[in-house]
């Protein structure tokens, strides 16, 4: 099962490589569900989870408005807060009074797709 998977996430690497000219080192943006579902569930840092899984160099990132949701989320997502704080941040423009969701944040910095 497990080779199975590593061969899918190889074969949709070298299908980006090719048609998008993705390169190393992948710049990921991940939300707080992300996040929390890999410090909580995983017990790891997500930038070394993600290049062992995608076989190469990565850097995570994150939005001010995705730290925002996380914040307000309370004391539930404690260790995801804490795991934000270590990622680096993209900036995504959006001001501290026009905070968006966390998804609405991401959907806009990726574009169409």
């Amino acid at each position: 099962m497990r080779r199975r998977k590593h061969k899918q996430v190889r074969r949709a690497l070298r299908f980006y490589r090719i048609q998008h000219g993705f390169r190393a080192p992948f710049k990921v943006l991940a939300d707080g569900n992300f996040i929390n579902a890999v410090s909580v569930l995983r017990n790891g840092d997500p930038t070394e989870l993600l290049s062992e899984l995608l076989g190469d160099k990565v850097r995570v990132f994150t939005t001010p408005c995705v730290m925002h949701e996380v914040r307000k989320m309370g004391n539930e997502l404690s260790k995801a807060r804490d795991a934000c704080r270590r990622l680096a941040l993209h900036h995504c423009g959006h001001e501290e009074t026009t905070k968006l969701p966390a998804a609405e944040c991401l959907a806009q910095q990726i574009g169409e797709v």
